[in-house]
């Protein structure tokens, strides 16, 4: 390859790296904000039930959405302070979204009548995690997520066997 012509397609690569960077940064921020509105709706849905007769198993998952609320906001915050973590925030969908979701369908199942209808919903779940996750642009990010969603879905289904 001619020498101007590998100058061009380097310059062209590190534009579109340095675009991709930035639209990186700003999907995480909506990401973030997205997250901690969904982590506060979800909480209030247990709150919610908690006022009918057979609110037990609405209320376990207070304690879950609550710590995932918490961290949801943590993470925002963090990733507005500090654009160049956009990564963190991709990687939060498959260490903490996933297994937080694990986590709140286990101790739910036991308290439901339908075991395998907790862990399908939580399938649903986790399908939209691993969309969510083409947002961050980054493949790192896809892969990881679809593997912990993927290993949380068999973990949960094969407790309910």
């Amino acid at each position: 390859m001619p020498r101007m012509l590998s100058c061009r397609v380097d310059r062209t690569d590190a534009l579109v790296e340095e675009a991709l960077d930035v639209e990186r940064a700003r999907n995480a921020r909506a990401m973030g904000d997205i997250r901690v509105a969904g982590a506060l709706c979800l909480l209030t849905i247990p709150l919610a039930y908690s006022f009918r007769p057979d609110s037990a198993p609405w209320l376990a998952y207070v304690r879950p959405f609550s710590v995932y609320a918490v961290a949801a906001a943590a993470v925002a915050v963090l990733v507005r302070r500090k654009p160049g973590w956009s990564l963190l925030a991709g990687l939060r969908l498959a260490f903490l979204d996933a297994p937080v979701i694990t986590w709140a369908q286990c101790i739910v199942m036991p308290l439901f009548p339908s075991p395998r209808g907790v862990a399908g919903f939580a399938l649903a779940n986790f399908c939209v995690i691993t969309a969510l996750a083409a947002l961050s642009l980054d493949r790192r990010v896809i892969l990881a997520t679809a593997l912990s969603c993927g290993a949380c879905a068999a973990y949960l289904f094969q407790k309910v066997g």
